[in-house]
């Protein structure tokens, strides 16, 4: 049974993966938090928490960083390079593994702090590849979004604005993104562990579905979906001046391996309509996305805690 170790695995894309693995692999997780270990347990109560020295005592056959800080509210740069690359870079180096996942973002660097300081991170990773020998694959991870997913991603907080029947304010939307089902995202991960051997030395490989949707048509989308009557403010928020017209996720590497996507976008986007209406009326106002601001009024944005 392959034994693997996750940083950051308290998110949302971290404690999917985990369920994933349950009968299939020996998991292991650091987390930063008592939270995040709580979160852990109740994905996969199996999963062995551990600290970074007992971490680095083992050896896995693969590591997944999912560690992600997105810094709301403007964060500097100089916060953010202690979370997205001072510390998983401390564990990389110092943990044993035979293959490296590092989930980074497909967005560019010039978009965002938060974008600046994953490309440095996979910049630090090429260039220990080099000096190692060890393998490091950079995956850039498109718009994910599923039920359950973070309330300040665009799916999220336009799905909880019109349940609760309030204007829904965002860019103008003319930008088209790659989104991606959490659990065709989990799968994708799955087979990148199991066929990294295959795959080209140093060249990243793209998660997505492989087919770019204007924003202003997921938001349509959504407002058919919740039946809503909010109010569409088209171009009430600013747009990103250094945000890509377009955006789609290459999946020829991934379906080499044999992954293909199984949840169209009206499909997943119904599933996770569906699961906040369940967690409005249960209360759960994570699940409903309540009280929720986009990190940006343009694109989606995804939050991996440990």
């Amino acid at each position: 049974m392959p034994k693997l170790l996750l940083l950051g695995g308290s998110g949302f894309l971290g404690r999917h993966l985990l369920r994933s693995l349950r009968n299939d692999a020996e998991t292991f997780a650091v987390v930063r938090s008592p939270r995040g270990a709580e979160k852990i347990r109740a994905a996969s109560p199996a999963t062995r928490i551990v600290t970074i020295e007992e971490a680095s005592s083992l050896r896995f056959d693969r590591i997944f960083n999912l560690v992600a800080d997105y810094g709301r509210g403007g964060a500097p740069l100089a916060r953010l390079l202690g979370p997205n690359l001072l510390y998983p870079l401390e564990m990389l180096e110092a943990v044993e593994a035979e293959a490296v996942l590092n989930v980074s973002t497909a967005l560019p660097p010039n978009y965002s702090n938060y974008a600046r300081s994953k490309k440095l991170l996979e910049q630090a990773l090429t260039h220990l590849e080099e000096r190692t020998g060890r393998r490091f694959i950079n995956v850039h991870l498109h718009n994910m979004y599923g039920p359950g997913g973070e309330p300040a991603e665009l799916v999220g907080f336009v799905i909880a604005r019109m349940l609760a029947g309030s204007p829904v304010e965002v860019s103008d939307g003319r930008n088209s993104r790659d989104f991606i089902f959490v659990d065709d995202a989990v799968a994708a991960l799955n087979v990148l562990s199991t066929g990294a051997d295959a795959l080209s030395p140093g060249a990243p490989v793209e998660v997505g579905s492989g087919r770019s949707v204007r924003l202003r048509d997921v938001v349509l989308l959504l407002g058919e979906l919740t039946g809503s009557t909010s109010e569409l403010r088209f171009g009430a928020k600013p747009g990103n001046p250094f945000e890509p017209d377009r955006l789609a996720a290459d999946v020829g590497p991934l379906r080499r391996l044999g992954w293909a996507p199984h949840h169209p976008l009206r499909e997943g986007l119904k599933a996770t309509v569906a699961a906040a209406l369940r967690g409005a009326r249960s209360g759960n106002a994570h699940a409903a996305g309540k009280d929720a601001e986009p990190a940006c009024a343009s694109t989606s944005a995804r939050r991996n805690n440990g």
